[in-house]
């Protein structure tokens, strides 16, 4: 058994800020021993207005956020998720998730086997 704390001093610049926009860094806090063979999961904090570019997985990713605000996206349009809530992210669906504007954010990210593909269109991803 292994108990986590989650904390930013524990997290590192993410190492592929190309998918990103703004500062944000990751904590590992379980990362399969194969890339793509398991279940992965992190904790992932925004700065105020940082975000991912728009990507999609080959399975559902799941997001638990843990304080600030999460803005949402999809191809229905973007929403704000407060602390405390899940987001669920269908397989094939293209999103995109970070901080709002006016403060940051940390969530959990629940990632099932499976790659994730940022080669995707960026739609409205660039409005703010």
């Amino acid at each position: 058994m292994e108990i986590t704390r989650v904390d930013l001093a524990a997290a590192a610049p993410v190492t592929h800020p190309e998918y990103f926009d703004g500062a944000v860094h990751m904590q590992p806090l379980f990362v399969p021993d194969r890339d793509g063979e398991e279940s992965e999961l992190v904790a992932v904090f925004f700065a105020p207005g940082a975000r991912t570019r728009p990507h999609v997985h080959d399975s559902a990713q799941v997001l638990h956020v843990l304080s600030g605000s999460c803005v949402v996206a999809d191809e229905a349009g973007r929403q704000v998720v407060p602390a405390g809530h899940l987001v669920v992210v269908p397989r094939g669906v293209w999103h995109w998730h970070g901080a709002t504007a006016d403060g940051p954010m940390v969530h959990i990210s629940i990632k099932l086997p499976g790659r994730t593909r940022w080669d995707v269109p960026e739609r409205d991803w660039a409005a703010r």
